[in-house]
């Protein structure tokens, strides 16, 4: 259900933002801008919300053996959206290429594969929700108060080269789909009770 929505959710942004992403488009509308920013508020609360409701014992609970922990998750959850801004960020700081050349030629995509992390004790932070909370707020404040035109600056993304604008829907789809994984967890038969 939770993918049946995503996808109704980003046909409806592109449709209310006339299929946003080519370079022609004129900057973010105001209307744009506000859609963008409750779909990243939205998709941190669910996310949340989520994760809250696991014990510290389930949050430890590995659904099978080449699966990964709901504590785990967060931790690449946290790490990868950190990235992710400050690679949006950085890529809306480069002036768009007027040679023809492609606007990502100097980016190699990201790898974002779920089913290999360094396990637990190798990672060098284990951050709170507050702590993924205050990045999401600080990512939600530059899409609010930016000028920079996100529909012509590019990113280099697992999926080739997009607009900051596509890229900031990525950052809400992989949002929602850990928040489906965590609800994945909880439903497996073997998951421990409090």
């Amino acid at each position: 259900m939770l993918k049946r929505t995503t996808v109704k959710f980003l046909l409806a942004v592109l449709v209310i933002t006339g299929l946003a992403g080519t370079a022609d488009d004129a900057s973010l509308t105001a209307a744009e801008k506000k859609v963008v920013v409750k779909y990243l508020k939205d998709s941190r609360d669910q996310l949340l919300s989520e994760y809250k409701k696991f014990s510290e014992k389930q949050a430890r609970f590995i659904p099978q053996p080449d699966g990964t922990s709901a504590e785990i998750i967060m931790i690449a959850q946290h790490l990868w959206e950190n990235g992710a801004w400050e690679k949006l960020k950085k890529a809306m700081r480069q002036h768009p290429p007027t040679d023809g050349s492609s606007p990502c030629e100097a980016y190699a995509p990201e790898f974002t594969g779920w089913t290999i992390y360094p396990p637990l004790s190798r990672l060098s932070i284990q951050p709170s929700a507050g702590e993924y909370k205050s990045i999401r707020q600080s990512g939600i404040r530059y899409v609010r108060n930016s000028t920079e035109n996100f529909k012509t600056h590019y990113v280099a993304a697992e999926d080739g080269c997009v607009t900051g604008y596509q890229y900031l829907i990525s950052i809400i789809e992989r949002t929602n789909e850990t928040t489906a994984y965590l609800r994945n967890i909880r439903q497996h038969p073997q998951f421990p009770a409090e």
